[in-house]
């Protein structure tokens, strides 16, 4: 079987949003059970592995832990509770879980 890792460009990040665009096909886990692939940091670099064989068309699912939530910004993520989950401030998306939220603030909102 055949393994991948890909490394975060922490430059490139913060001066182009199109150096990121294949992270985008990579969405956040609502839980630890659900994830597919982890982000690990390595030598102050950020990483993305599988944690096990992906079936083709299945979606990259990842968990981020609390140093890589800092570290991708998303303790900087101003967040709107609601009684049924959290809402988007810039376009009102709607999410149940915390960590898709974060994910969509920080890598999908177009707006």
């Amino acid at each position: 079987s055949k393994s991948y890792v890909f490394r975060v460009d922490a430059e490139a990040m913060k001066n182009s949003p199109n150096a990121l665009s294949w992270l985008r096909l990579v969405q956040a886990a609502s839980n630890q059970q659900e994830q597919n692939m982890e982000a690990y940091l390595k030598n102050a670099q950020l990483y993305f592995r599988c944690t096990r064989p992906i079936r083709k068309d299945e979606e990259l699912l990842v968990w981020y832990n609390e140093e890589l939530s800092h570290l991708l910004g998303f303790s900087e993520i101003k967040t709107r509770t609601m009684a049924d989950g959290f809402k988007c401030i810039k376009c009102d998306q709607v999410f149940k879980n915390e960590h898709p939220y974060l994910a969509h603030c920080r890598f999908l909102c177009v707006q």
